[in-house]
């Protein structure tokens, strides 16, 4: 998966999930338009706001949209925004062997060569789950017909976007996936036939169209389209006069925001804060996020003796969040490929903290050359702690009107090309008006 930490999403903890099934559910638009089914492996993930926010705009501009959840996500809290759609949320994994045989049924006496051909298909495949993941896609399948859906689309191309695939071949219903990162560079079960069979097939960047491509050479190019993850800008803001006249007070602040994953490449950060400390800048650095690698971080932390320069405070509720990037001089993440080869394709923050007006400083690898312009921000080669500590030096040494108007046209480039409603539209016309 593209792994997203939004500002606002992975280092952000809204709701208790005790509180989403007590309360009461929220207003709805009345929705005339067509009826789509969403296919996701866990809903709601803190870490893919992207994909709530993707449900409610479609829903807001009429789309009739119907969540299916392998799992749920596990997580103890969640956005506010999704309680209304968990409490409608079909979770696959817990459905009652009547729902089963009724799906069964419907699919008999509706498209009994479908289900003898792709009862077939399955049992030609490998796999310790296939009978299971086979019944739930019954069940997605016999529900698209029952509910009159037009289109099924599953979010990373694993897990879901199979169950997406077997519900089209059972139905008749064409579907589609967007693949993000770990789900095409890693996990790659059955990706051609996935795509080949698809309607159309969703990414997030020109970079991974660019891979597809070349993974899957006879897939047509005008079927593999990119749908940039798109954000509503003004939903960010920040007092610059206040943070001005803080800076004259304070060191320079950057603050970091993910989860705490390899990929992530927090240690180069680490790595670089030590170097700048030698150098002897004046800085206070704060890390957001929670994840594996924390015990690797607060070692090395320890080692680099920079207990009194950094800060990992875990994850943290949205004020929290926002009350740091309101400090923040700099946004650094130092993005790396992992040793599995997972990758970030787009990362969501950076997005976000670009629409906060905050100049950042990432890697040169992926998709994030397409996030972000010189203008906004700087980018190093991967894995390279000097590097980064050369280009956040830069950023400190500008003056604060400098810094201001590099986040200016971070933001900019935010509103002008990443724009939610935007990439969303342009996602319901290949839904609904073909490819």
């Amino acid at each position: 998966m593209t792994d997203r930490a939004g500002l606002l999403s992975n280092a952000t903890m809204d709701v208790s999930r005790e509180m989403v099934f007590t309360s009461v559910k929220a207003e709805r638009a009345e929705l005339n338009g067509p009826a789509i089914i969403y296919l996701l492996n866990a809903f709601p993930q803190l870490s893919e706001t992207f994909v709530l926010n993707e449900i409610l705009q479609l829903q807001k501009m009429g789309s009739r949209v119907h969540v299916f959840s392998l799992a749920r996500s596990g997580e103890a809290k969640v956005h506010r925004k999704a309680v209304a759609l968990i409490e409608t949320t079909v979770y696959l994994s817990g459905l009652r062997r009547e729902e089963k045989i009724r799906a069964l049924a419907r699919l008999i006496l509706r498209h009994p060569i479908r289900l003898l051909k792709s009862t077939w298909f399955v049992m030609c495949q490998d796999g310790e789950n296939r009978s299971w993941t086979f019944k739930q896609a019954i069940y997605v399948a016999g529900e698209a017909i029952r509910l009159g859906v037009r289109h099924i689309h599953a979010h990373f191309a694993v897990d879901a976007a199979e169950h997406a695939m077997l519900a089209s071949m059972l139905s008749g219903i064409p579907y589609s996936m967007t693949g993000h990162a770990v789900d095409i560079y890693v996990r790659q079960k059955l990706l051609r036939e996935k795509m080949n069979r698809a309607k159309f097939v969703v990414t997030v960047c020109d970079y991974n169209k660019k891979y597809l491509l070349e993974y899957n050479p006879a897939f047509p190019d005008d079927r593999l389209h990119v749908i940039r993850v798109g954000i509503d800008a003004d939903l960010f803001s920040r007092n610059h006069s206040t943070q001005d006249h803080e800076k004259e007070h304070g060191p320079f602040h950057i603050a970091s925001i993910a989860r705490l994953v390899e990929k992530k490449g927090l240690r180069y950060l680490v790595e670089a804060l030590a170097i700048l400390k030698r150098e002897e800048v004046v800085l206070q650095c704060t890390i957001v996020g929670e994840g594996p690698e924390r015990a690797m971080l607060e070692k090395l932390v320890n080692e680099k003796q920079l207990d009194s320069i950094v800060r990992l405070v875990g994850a943290q509720e949205s004020d929290q969040v926002r009350s740091i990037l309101q400090s923040a001089d700099v946004f650094v993440l130092p993005c790396v490929v992992a040793k599995n080869g997972d990758r970030d394709a787009t990362p969501t923050v950076l997005l976000e903290a670009m629409a906060m007006g905050i100049p950042v400083v990432s890697t040169s690898i992926a998709g994030i050359p397409e996030v972000v312009p010189k203008e906004a921000g700087i980018l190093v080669a991967p894995g390279d702690a000097p590097a980064l500590a050369r280009a956040i030096k830069a950023v400190a040494g500008l003056k604060g009107n400098e810094r201001t108007a590099m986040g200016e046209q971070g933001r900019k480039h935010v509103s002008a090309y990443f724009n939610s409603e935007t990439e969303v539209r342009r996602l319901a016309t290949l839904f609904f008006n073909g490819s």
